[in-house]
């Protein structure tokens, strides 16, 4: 369980980042943004909430959530019409939140190579 969770997180990292110029190589960006989520859960001075926030703004630098959700569409994004776009892109963006911010909490101070 825990290798399909790791998995659909590297899909959707690797989706989310697709297209974007970096002066970087993927994998360097991709550890600068784990870094700094680490560091935000290992800091004892931040309250859970904060913690959650400062997780939450990372995500937002590092995943283009409006592209990630137009290919979890495909075709279908072209019939919907610009209000039913955004009501999407917003759910997606909850359900991500869902999936992966809630469990913030369950963090034991595991390394990620």
């Amino acid at each position: 369980m825990k290798v399909m969770r790791q998995l659909a997180l590297t899909m959707v990292v690797t989706l989310s980042l697709g297209g974007s110029a970096w002066a970087s190589s993927p994998t360097e960006q991709l550890r600068a943004y784990t870094d700094q989520v680490m560091k935000a859960l290992e800091n004892p001075t931040l309250t859970a909430s904060a913690r959650l926030e400062a997780v939450r703004t990372v995500a937002g630098e590092a995943f283009d959530v409006t592209e990630t959700a137009k290919r979890a569409l495909g075709l279908h994004w072209q019939q919907r019409t610009s209000a039913e776009r955004g009501e999407f892109v917003q759910l997606f963006r909850e359900l991500l939140e869902r999936g992966y911010l809630c469990r913030i909490g369950e963090y034991g101070g595991e390394q990620v190579n």
